[in-house]
């Protein structure tokens, strides 16, 4: 009796498990459809026929993907006037404003639309509701991911005790939990990982059904002989190694497919719009370049930092094959400033290593691509003193170090998020997980396993990332930061400057995220501070979602991201500072 209930209970829990598996993979891969009805409070006039309203955030974690440049109908959104649809959907912006006529547009996490008549949306008496697919997102996700894959190793121990009492050996488990605990680390990648996690895990699984057959069959008879321990310890020995093997071809496997196949489309791909934006500055093959980077799983071995002596240079390194020297104030030049030419429009742009350009040559850092830009029109040069790892505090001294040796005509201020941080304080880089380094000298996994599960830990909050950082003391930071505009361009002012035009760069733009959130912070700092501000909110709104890092392992901005900053510096400059005494044509 206490046998049949014991097994009554096995049963029990292994059901409620594999139920609660099954449920959490619905929730996290397949999402919840929920209608929510738009409260007309939460609605902003926009222009023309515009409304705009927040899509909701249900439980705080459940977001409705929007459309974004890169996935013009990603929206699974339907809105809806009393009981009727609306439409059409994926609209553009400016459409909505002059037809309307229900027309509608979910991106990113605002829903504009207008009503079927164009009528006034507060006086018409109508119920305005919408149903959209609802996916778990951030640490909420994460977490149930761990849970998901917690649980499946739980079902896993559950069949293998099923499978012991048919004298089945438990060896090969080690394998497949092995696979499933990389599967938690690898399932959150979105460029293609998961093929490797699935190809490895059947290949395990279908030696796991070999083995448990071979077993079934010969090994208790054996086994009855002797301890059962030399051949359980041999089989985990024997799992664990070709789990690796595996994990190791499919990482090789799949980075040599992404970079032979043209066709491969990888997410995060420059869409037409960045096309066009770059295609001014930027060649296409460095555009082309710039894409091939993303393709790669682990980082090749050239791409490494190697330290270089060359002659006249204070400081020198390769880091992606791309050369970085720096003189004795650590800025990207050999020898001094050239005089000042009268005859020419002089702007001195002052940042840290973004405005330096970390990670791609100087020809393509938005400096020269300014000048670039501008000297189809203008009698110009560009200056760069972007210093890499200063503050807001130190790129004013900066100013004030060089503007009266320079009298430049126009200074720009690349602000970078943590401009925020006080001078030399260091973002926090540690590493929550570090491989041993004899693993990784000539293995590709490894080296992708340690990025990966640093990777989770910083989604799960057990390592601080770039934003968190910032935040910790951001109220404080805040106060400094604004104090130090003013000052930069009051000192601009005093020497009788154009007021000092500034842009913040940000190559992950995420609308409503927290980095749009602090660039709108530097942004009404620099207005309160009387600098003229190249507003981003447009270029969130274009690029949401996109990402223009220069590869895995350097996030700093790429090529692309250096053309769309210069491009928004030409545009704003073009219209202001005196530059258009400069013309190229009343030159000549």
């Amino acid at each position: 009796m206490a046998v049949t209930q014991k097994r009554g209970n096995d049963e029990t829990i292994f059901w409620s498990l594999g139920l609660l598996w099954l449920l959490l993979m619905y929730v996290l891969f397949a999402g919840v459809t929920l209608s929510v009805d738009v409260d007309k409070k939460d609605v902003v006039h926009l222009e023309g026929n515009a409304l705009q309203v927040r899509v909701v955030k249900p439980l705080g974690s459940l977001y409705a993907t929007g459309d974004s440049s890169g996935e013009l109908r990603r929206s699974t959104l339907t809105l809806y006037e009393d009981e009727r649809p609306l439409g059409p959907a994926h609209v553009e912006h400016k459409n909505i404003r002059s037809k309307g006529g229900g027309a509608y547009s979910h991106w990113g996490e605002r829903l504009n639309f207008s009503t079927s008549d164009n009528s006034d949306l507060f006086s018409n008496e109508r119920h305005y509701w919408y149903r959209a697919h609802f996916f778990v997102q951030d640490a909420l996700r994460s977490w149930l991911l761990l849970m998901a894959w917690v649980l499946g190793l739980l079902l896993a121990a559950a069949t293998v005790g099923r499978l012991r009492r048919n004298e089945v050996s438990v060896g090969p488990l080690a394998g497949v939990s092995l696979l499933a605990l990389f599967g938690a680390v690898l399932l959150p990648d979105t460029q293609g990982v998961p093929f490797v996690l699935l190809l490895a895990i059947t290949s395990t699984a279908a030696i796991f059904v070999v083995a448990s057959v071979l077993f079934a069959t010969s090994s208790a008879a054996v086994c009855r002989k002797g301890s059962r321990l030399p051949a359980n310890v041999a089989l985990l020995v024997a799992s664990l190694g070709l789990a690796a093997v595996l994990m190791e071809w499919g990482v090789g496997f799949v980075e040599l497919f992404r970079l032979n196949h043209a066709s491969f489309v990888l997410h995060g791909s420059a869409p037409e719009s960045v096309e066009r934006t770059s295609a001014e500055l930027i060649p296409s093959d460095v555009r082309n370049r710039v894409l091939e980077r993303q393709k790669y799983v682990t980082m090749p071995e050239e791409w490494e930092r190697r330290d270089v002596k060359l002659p006249g240079i204070h400081t020198a390194y390769y880091w992606h094959n791309v050369l970085h020297i720096f003189n004795e104030d650590a800025m990207r030049r050999t020898g001094g400033f050239p005089r000042k030419d009268p005859g020419v429009f002089r702007i001195m742009v002052v940042g840290d290593s973004l405005t330096y350009g970390i990670g791609v040559e100087e020809q393509w850092t938005y400096p020269k691509l300014l000048e670039r830009k501008l000297e189809g029109k203008y009698v110009v040069e560009v200056l760069n003193l972007g210093i890499p790892g200063r503050q807001s505090e130190d790129v004013l001294d900066v100013v004030k170090r060089f503007y009266d040796d320079l009298q430049p005509n126009l200074v720009v201020y690349g602000i970078c998020l943590n401009d925020f941080l006080n001078s030399g304080e260091a973002q926090t880089a540690t590493p929550f997980f570090a491989m041993p380094g004899f693993l990784k000298e000539h293995s590709k996994f490894p080296k992708f396993l340690e990025e990966k599960i640093n990777g989770v830990a910083r989604r799960l909050g057990f390592s601080m990332d770039f934003y968190e950082d910032i935040l910790k003391d951001v109220e404080n930071y805040q106060k400094r930061f604004a104090r130090d505009l003013f000052e930069m361009n009051a000192f601009v002012r005093s020497w009788g400057g154009e007021p000092i035009v500034a842009v913040v760069l940000h190559q992950i733009p995420k609308y409503g995220d927290r980095g749009y959130r602090l660039a709108m912070v530097a942004e009404r700092a620099a207005q309160r501070a009387g600098m003229r501000v190249v507003e981003s909110e447009e270029y969130f709104r274009e690029f949401d979602g996109r990402k223009f890092p220069v590869s895995k392992w350097e996030r700093h901005p790429n090529e692309i991201a250096h053309a769309i900053f210069a491009g928004l510096l030409a545009e704003e400059i073009a219209h202001c500072c005196g530059i258009e005494n400069y013309g190229r044509e009343s030159s000549d």
